[in-house]
């Protein structure tokens, strides 16, 4: 009796074992054929990037933005664009210990003049150190027409970087 109840429970999980089974919405039956089903696989990597933006830039001297890395899916870029220029697209410089009295200076990207808002970098599936076309600030001018008063001077850009469509 104790062979005859082995024998039945053996066949019974041999048929237990011919019925495959898969996970998720794929419905396999017996009667399908082939067999067989399929899993998608994903995987997502973020956007990654690194600009490099000088801290401190004299008048007259290039002022460069870099990028060390830029990861972007197709389609999108890192850009960076300029505020802080006064209506004129001029940047202004205030005299220390003389708040009232500013000199302007030309902002330039090569040969154009920038605006408020203008992108000034792109960057997009950077791998090694790339640059921008050198930013200058140049040609102080004093705000009336006396020689631009002795003293040091100091002014803010300001850059905004994003990830959008290139």
């Amino acid at each position: 009796m104790k062979k005859f109840a082995s024998f039945l429970l053996a066949a019974a999980l041999c048929c237990i074992a011919t019925v495959p089974a898969f996970a998720a919405d794929s419905q396999i039956t017996p009667d399908s054929d082939p067999k067989s089903a399929s899993t998608e696989l994903t995987y997502s990597v973020a956007a990654d990037y690194i600009v490099v933006i000088p801290e401190t830039v004299a008048l007259d001297s290039d002022l460069t933005i870099k990028s060390t890395k830029a990861n972007t899916e197709p389609g999108k870029a890192v850009k960076v664009s300029i505020s802080g220029l006064n209506a004129d697209g001029k940047a202004e410089l205030t005299r220390a210990n003389d708040t009232e009295y500013k000199i302007t200076a030309d902002v330039k990207q090569g040969e154009k003049a920038l605006k408020n808002s203008d992108v000034v970098a792109t960057f997009a599936d950077v791998t090694a150190e790339t640059a921008a076309t050198a930013i200058t600030v140049s040609n102080a001018a004093s705000p009336d027409t006396n020689p631009i008063k002795a003293g040091s001077y100091s002014g803010t850009l300001t850059f905004t970087v994003s990830y959008e469509d290139a």
